[in-house]
């Protein structure tokens, strides 16, 4: 099957079909995972994972549906973003590729790992910018709206801050050479990443606070404490920003070893 198969952009029935399959894929994702994990976390380890509780509070019975529609409706935009991307390679305009080579073998985990730094650095400054008073209300109070998070938090963005979201990854593919496993890679991290992050429950082991690298990995107490501060904890995957600018909580290592410690790890 060629590309031309696909989608044909030159027909607009063709371009909208595209989207919409594109929307169902990305939606499916995001239910699938969130779905996966709080049947695990939350169903199955429920009696492992109590004391793994962030905020134990009750989240109001409405709340879910209503970052449910928010997502659906960020994944649409999500999917107009995947056709724009789609169209750009298809232009030769991106710098995606295809093919594989013996230097892929070093140079695929590299440029992941450039991609998520370019992606937490726009992140955490677009981050803060939208927590000026002047911003928040018009772009990022849709997401703090859930006061108490959960995996169907992750998607939950108002379509002007799901706009800002989107462009980042075609903007990199313009100046990153990625190779599209690369990319499908790292767009199912995100949706993992930020599932995570919003789960309310503290998934990592104790001893991640206790290593150098566990210091620098954003989890689910990390966020939650931004939820329940807002000054703080603005990144996205790392907490190198947040440590360096002096904006991380400073009792979330305290947190992270209260919700992890009745495991002994």
């Amino acid at each position: 099957m060629t590309l031309e198969d696909i989608i044909n952009f030159e027909n607009p029935v063709s371009v909208l079909r595209f989207t919409l399959v594109t929307f169902f894929a990305i939606f499916f994702r995001y239910v699938l995972i969130c779905g996966v994990f709080i049947l695990v976390f939350d169903r199955i380890l429920q009696n492992s994972m109590t004391t793994r509780k962030i905020n134990t509070s009750l989240r109001p019975p409405s709340q879910k549906w209503k970052e449910v529609m928010w997502s659906c409706l960020s994944s649409f935009i999500f999917a107009i973003s995947g056709t724009l991307l789609l169209y750009a390679y298809t232009e030769n305009k991106t710098l995606l590729y295809d093919q594989f080579s013996l230097h892929d073998i070093w140079y695929i985990p590299l440029s992941i790992l450039l991609v998520l730094f370019l992606h937490e650095t726009y992140y955490y400054f677009l981050h803060r910018w939208m927590h000026h008073p002047k911003v928040f209300r018009h772009f990022h109070k849709v997401h703090h709206d859930s006061i108490i998070t959960s995996a169907w938090t992750s998607f939950s963005f108002h379509p002007l801050e799901t706009l800002l979201q989107a462009i980042i990854i075609p903007l990199v593919t313009l100046i990153v050479p990625l190779h599209i496993y690369s990319l499908f890679f790292l767009l199912v991290l995100m949706t993992v990443s930020a599932t995570i992050n919003h789960l309310n429950i503290e998934i990592y082991p104790g001893w991640m606070a206790r290593t150098g690298i566990g210091k620098w990995v954003i989890g689910a107490t990390h966020h939650s404490q931004h939820h329940k501060y807002y000054t703080k904890n603005f990144g996205l995957y790392f907490t190198f920003y947040d440590r360096i600018l002096q904006t991380e909580s400073t009792d979330f290592e305290t947190v992270f070893l209260e919700k992890t410690q009745s495991n002994n790890e």
